[in-house]
């Protein structure tokens, strides 16, 4: 979502995403029609850190959730508050639309009609199995 709203106001915009991310990133239409470039790379902070900051890319984005702005968003470190800028600014672009409506129109695998969905995971170690 923070990608397609990014490279909408910042057209031709390059991304790094690490390898365990989402294949979206290349095949999303929005993506490809606002000319977004985007590059995998290895997983781990300093990693993605440093790569982002050697290609210049606008944002770098970790599936663990960690976000890493370039100017004009922020200054190439991890920082949450700055997601959550980012995320409220992308919200206060798209007036009359939630999350949720967000979510649905960019979380679509190729030849699926639904949105993707999260698989809630269990612990197995819960306090009540827990036999004391």
């Amino acid at each position: 979502m923070l990608a397609r709203d990014m490279s909408a106001i910042h057209p031709n915009a390059q991304f790094v995403v690490d390898v365990k991310s989402t294949g979206l990133f290349v095949t999303d239409p929005v993506l490809q029609k606002q000319g977004a470039q985007v590059t995998y790379w290895k997983t781990g902070h300093s990693y993605m850190k440093r790569r982002t900051n050697e290609l210049g890319a606008l944002a770098g984005f970790e599936k663990s959730g960690h976000f890493f702005f370039n100017k004009p968003f922020g200054r190439g470190y991890d920082d949450g508050l700055l997601s959550a800028i980012a995320v409220c600014e992308m919200l206060d672009r798209a007036p009359g639309r939630s999350m949720a409506d967000l979510k649905n129109a960019g979380c679509r695998k190729p030849g699926r009609r639904r949105p993707c969905r999260r698989i809630a995971r269990t612990r197995r170690n819960t306090a009540s199995s827990i036999p004391w």
